[in-house]
């Protein structure tokens, strides 16, 4: 019998399952020998027959074939439907010895309906109790089919990127590769899809890969011919490759999903090559966000952890916002799919706290209800409960995110919480299934060993998978997963940009609320970008009792003046204005015994003090001052008029004329008073409190009378005429006249 075997590779071990020796020893009768031989071995030996050089290769391996074809079987009953799966296992050698050449040509993107068809069913179909099934790979780079694959590894995960290694034989590419790589360079950045598929199924399930080629190699040992490596990642890479600096938003707000589509067009789609999704039933709309010396990657998982959405790469679509519904569950049972299981209880630290601050509402943020997370899974549900007692430290930090309202903390909070306590139940093991994909949703059931009946266990989110797919057709896989309904994925590790301080250029202080906010645009963006309305730093701000606003010292920057901006928090997306900086064109002063300070206005209203000198307040024409002169002098020069009020009294210098208006006037001189006008003068004086009139003419005139009282009163002239239009009245006790 052994001998009938010859021809047949040795590598179709997954045929026949391995179990069950001794059973199948006792049990075996001529009629599996005669089924095997008749049904199976005379075809596979059709097959062989005419092989080139690779099919002598794989007829060297075949005498251990009768090992692997004595197997597994429970009851006789059974060995006939065996030999017949045998049989198309025997059809699917000769697909991997000498495939057909076929042009397969396929579009350049994954339409989204594809990605939603069940592959649930068919595998479930196609399900044989022992028997592994050999997987078909159709590897497509940009419309050429690439044959002849040595073997292929796949590493998934909602962490990271994606990565691959396919391996191929020299003349892969059509002809024979050497160290020139003629050909093999010719890949390097192109888009590659791997189709996985079973082998010789009709109506089979399938599993796509999309990745893009970033290393090609050819490695050579003495007397070999050689092979081709191809290593690459999911698309995702192309938005991690360097930093980059970006703001959105500022004088308008912009929807998340805006922002994310306007990164993924810049890097990911390349006229679209490869496919996204972006869905949130949360709509934010972000009054200003930056990218800040970070890749795309990194922020947008920045951003998805900030906002409480979700971003992840399935290996054919890349994801931001809600979770997509998912596929129907792919049932696997441990004992047929899946072996070396491990089921693992962590406790986290679950017990997050977030806050934030409204600067224009004032107002102090926190999350709003409950925001802890709800998993379905008997064990996942006791672990996160557990884990809230474990760790009771209290762990408080600031929100992400420029927070507005307590709902944007409590999203935010949700996503922090549930990004971490997922973790709490974790399984993994190895699976011979290979059509597992990060995001996939499986129901996992357990084998009995008494009486080998499956019993549901839980059903479970794929977060990480491994592919190994050898050039023969054999796979395994390797597995992590999380409970599947906690609405949350594993986030992404990304590191928070800190922000230096950094200069900028004022371009509105026309602050549409009237608080003293301005617009800066830095250095790094262009005409169409700005910050929004920021705040300005201050040496002293508030209100009191008195002062409702505007308490300290206010003075808001003009527009075009370079200012020095700090960020809160170090946080990008909250910068706000430190002070003013001169530059060459703008800057002046110093010198000598740096002396003079002063304080400008824009249209050069001056308060300046001069160390060496004055103290001179000046306005803006530069013709009317205040000056202290530092020796005892204070002197006030107007160019017109010169006027001082209390309300009640006032004095008016304009031109060459001074007007005081009061109710009472006081003059007081404490030796004398002296008033002068040309030669006419008027003296008080405190000395014998004499008052002199002197001039060349004095006038006295009123409308009634003048009445001047003395104790003696002395005229004196040369000529002295007393008249009177009606009547004069020289009365006194002794009139003389003459005398």
């Amino acid at each position: 019998m052994k001998e009938n075997f010859k021809g047949v590779p040795d590598k179709s071990r997954g045929i026949i399952n391995e179990q069950s020796q001794e059973s199948l020893i006792e049990n075996a009768t001529q009629n599996i020998e005669n089924i095997v031989e008749n049904k199976a071995l005379s075809h596979a030996q059709n097959l062989v027959a005419g092989m080139e050089e690779r099919a002598a290769e794989q007829m060297a391996k075949a005498k251990q074939i009768t090992s692997y074809a004595t197997e597994t079987y429970k009851a006789t009953n059974d060995l006939a439907s065996k030999a017949v799966a045998y049989k198309g296992q025997a059809n699917q050698i000769k697909s991997t010895l000498a495939p057909a050449k076929e042009n397969l040509s396929q579009n350049s993107t994954i339409s989204t309906d594809q990605a939603q068809v069940s592959n649930a069913q068919a595998i479930s179909d196609h399900t044989i109790f022992g028997v592994n099934h050999l997987v078909d790979l159709k590897i497509v780079v940009e419309g050429t089919e690439l044959k002849n694959f040595r073997n292929f590894q796949l590493n998934q995960t909602l962490k990271g990127h994606h990565e691959f290694v396919l391996s191929l034989s020299h003349d892969a590419l059509g002809e024979q590769e050497t160290y020139q790589m003629e050909k093999a360079q010719e890949l390097l950045g192109k888009r590659i899809l791997v189709m996985i598929n079973f082998k010789n199924i009709k109506e089979k399930p399938e599993r796509d890969f999309v990745g893009v080629i970033t290393e090609v190699s050819f490695e050579q040992a003495h007397g070999s011919r050689g092979y081709i490596t191809l290593r690459g990642y999911s698309p995702t890479i192309l938005l991690d490759a360097a930093p980059h600096i970006q703001s959105f938003g500022g004088s308008s707000p912009v929807p998340l999903n805006t922002v994310v589509n306007q990164i993924l067009e810049q890097g990911y789609t390349q006229g679209g090559k490869y496919n996204f999704v972006i869905k949130s039933s949360k709509n934010y709309n972000l009054s200003y966000t930056c990218q800040y010396n970070e890749t795309h990657y990194n922020f947008l998982a920045r951003m998805a952890e900030a906002y409480g959405e979700q971003f992840y790469y399935d290996g054919q679509t890349l994801y931001f916002g809600d979770l997509p519904p998912g596929e129907e569950p792919i049932q696997l049972v441990y004992g047929r799919d899946i072996e070396n299981i491990q089921v693992r209880m962590m406790a986290q630290h679950v017990n997050r706290q977030l806050y934030g601050y409204n600067s224009l509402n004032n107002e102090k943020l926190s999350a709003a209800g409950d925001t802890k997370l709800q998993p379905k899974g008997t064990l996942a549900k006791a672990a996160y409960q557990k884990s809230e007692g474990i760790f009771t430290a209290p762990s408080l930090q600031q929100a992400s995110l420029k927070a507005s309202t307590n709902q944007d903390i409590t999203q935010a909070q949700k996503g922090v919480i549930g990004s971490i306590g997922m973790n709490v139940f974790v399984t993994s093991g190895v699976t011979t299934v290979p059509f597992l994909y990060p995001g996939c949703i499986v129901e996992l059931s357990m084998v009995n060993s008494e009486d080998k009946q499956s019993n549901y266990f839980t059903k479970l989110m794929i977060t990480s998978v491994i592919h190994g797919v050898d050039t023969l057709g054999n796979y395994k896989g390797r597995f992590e997963a999380v409970d599947a309904e906690t609405g949350f994925i594993p986030r992404i590790g990304y590191q928070n940009p800190l922000v230096e301080q950094q200069v900028a250029t004022v371009v509105s202080n026309t602050d549409p609320q009237n608080k003293g906010r301005v617009q800066v645009r830095f250095d790094w963006q262009n005409s169409n970008l700005n910050s929004e309305f920021i705040r300005v730093m201050t040496p002293d701000a508030g209100s009191s009792d008195k002062v409702g606003s505007n308490r300290g010292f206010m003075a808001i920057p003009e527009v075009g003046d370079q200012v020095m901006v700090g960020f809160i928090g170090q946080h990008p997306d909250r910068p706000y204005v430190m002070g003013g900086l001169f530059h060459g064109q703008t800057g002046a002063g110093g010198g000598s015994g740096n002396n003079v300070k002063s304080i400008s206005t824009k249209s050069g209203h001056t308060l300046m003090f001069d160390d060496s000198g004055a103290i001179t307040l000046k306005d803006k024409s530069d013709k009317n001052f205040l000056v202290i002169d530092g020796t005892n002098t204070i002197s006030g020069i107007a160019q017109e008029t010169i006027s001082f009020s209390n309300g009640k009294s006032s004095i008016i210098m304009s031109g060459d004329t001074i007007v005081m208006q009061t109710a009472k006037f006081i003059v007081n001189g404490s030796e004398y008073v002296l008033q002068t006008s040309g030669a006419a003068t008027q003296l008080f004086t405190a000395e014998g409190n004499a008052v002199q009139i002197g001039g060349k003419t004095l006038m006295m005139a009123t409308s009634d009378s003048i009445e001047s009282k003395s104790k003696e009163i002395g005229v004196t002239a040369d000529n002295y005429k007393l008249d009177a239009s009606a009547e004069a009245v020289i009365d006194g006790g002794i009139v003389k006249i003459n005398s």
